[in-house]
């Protein structure tokens, strides 16, 4: 019989993933750590991290706490920590994040805003 420390380390491993060739319309609500390698259009929200895949095509809004691009959206990506676009990554729409990285080969044509999610005000300097 498994114990709580077994259960809590598969549930800590367990991740959501849109596997390649699925194809998903309208709200996806996801938690924890999650992957996306198919197609989804409309609305992305709710993961932890979240991981584009190279073969993705995501017409959507994203709000997640992290975003790792490899693949192509189209849409608002909004992070509460961090946006990282890989190489191969395309991004078109806009980019909202504390902190935002992009690997030499990522292609962005995007409004980009360095600043917490719902942030309206500009970053105070000391």
């Amino acid at each position: 019989m498994p114990d709580e420390g077994d259960a809590k380390q598969a549930q800590e491993g367990a991740r959501s993933v849109i596997e390649a060739g699925a194809r998903f319309a309208g709200l996806v609500v996801l938690h924890g750590a999650a992957r996306i390698d198919g197609a989804v259009e409309g609305q992305v929200i709710g993961a932890e991290c979240l991981e584009i895949g190279e073969g993705a095509a995501v017409h959507a809004e994203i709000e997640a706490g992290e975003v790792h691009v490899a693949g192509q959206v189209e849409g608002a990506v909004r992070a509460t920590r961090r946006i990282a676009l890989g190489p191969r990554a395309w991004v078109r729409g806009r980019i909202q994040a504390p902190a935002f990285a992009a690997e030499e080969g990522a292609r962005v044509d995007a409004e980009c805003r360095m600043a917490a999610a719902g942030s309206g005000d500009p970053p105070s300097h000391p």
